[in-house]
């Protein structure tokens, strides 16, 4: 009971009825009862990653999409955030994100939810970035017309050697598979663009 205020301040964990009793004197009255409803939080039951790997190499991206289930009903705003700089994050209009870091090491990505009560939740999801391996082409690249080539990459990486189709900008046939110090020799007539892959 409360005297002497007109308040009562009280944290509620479930829905509650209230009926207030006025007193003057020898005097009473009892008021009509007044229910004080709690809502549910909205569930952010796990955090799905597409393409489903928590790790990616730098400048990959990786859609976010939150499972939420709330018996208020729909979600009214969502909101994604990075624990460090360098991300670029673009929330869609299903409530994913598209996240694409520009610099390496973890990075934590957290998701807020809203729902149309105001209730509000929160997730956040690990994600690890890659740096991109450093390619060095060895070899000579001048050569007499139906001359083998032979070209080498720098460093224990695994690779795979394309022609390169210039006029659409795309890989082409593939010629060989390797890693280490494996050499890489193919035999040309003309001008040709040949493109690695590790």
């Amino acid at each position: 009971s409360q005297q002497g205020g007109n308040y009562h301040d009280e944290v509620l964990t479930e829905s509650r009825e209230y009926t207030v009793i006025g007193t003057l004197g020898h005097c009473s009255k009892e008021s009509d009862p007044y229910t004080a409803v709690v809502y549910e939080l909205p569930s952010i039951a796990s955090i799905a990653i597409t393409p489903n790997r928590s790790d990616l190499c730098l400048d990959e991206q990786r859609i976010l999409t939150a499972n939420v289930t709330s018996s208020n009903g729909a979600i009214a705003a969502w909101s994604w955030s990075a624990s460090k700089d360098g991300s670029s994050i673009t929330t869609q209009t299903d409530g994913s994100a598209i996240v694409k870091p520009t610099q390496t090491g973890n990075r934590t990505y957290t998701v807020k939810v809203e729902d149309i009560k105001g209730c509000k939740a929160s997730e956040s999801q690990d994600l690890f970035v890659n740096g991109l391996p450093n390619i060095e082409v060895i070899g000579s690249k001048s050569v007499c017309p139906n001359t083998d080539v032979a070209l080498q990459i720098g460093g224990n990486l695994e690779f795979s050697w394309y022609y390169y189709d210039n006029k659409n900008n795309v890989k082409g046939t593939l010629l060989m598979t390797g890693s280490g110090t494996d050499l890489f020799s193919h035999n040309i007539e003309r001008d040709t663009t040949f493109y690695v892959e590790v």
